[in-house]
């Protein structure tokens, strides 16, 4: 065992342990970073469908001459809303 630790043998492997851990944590860096990026986004587009895909809703029914509930109505917020011409 000391032959082992003494010629170099131990230190060999543990550099290239090292090595290869510090790839490791570079690729995990870096996925996290991507995901990050894709997750806002992701976040980015859903808001904009739920704000806009909402809205345009509303504003069919009211363009057809229906009421929005209360409840949908604080949905949307306290805008304007205006029926389609």
């Amino acid at each position: 065992m000391y032959d082992y630790f003494a010629t170099g043998g131990f230190e060999a492997r543990y550099k290239t342990m090292e090595q290869a851990i510090d790839r490791l944590i570079a690729e995990l860096d870096q996925d996290q970073r991507t995901s990050m990026q894709r997750w806002k986004r992701l976040e980015k587009l859903t808001a904009e469908i739920r704000d806009q895909g909402l809205q345009g809703i509303v504003l069919d029914v009211i363009g057809l001459g229906g009421e929005i509930p209360p409840a949908a109505r604080a949905e949307i917020g306290d805008g304007p809303l205006e029926p389609p011409v």
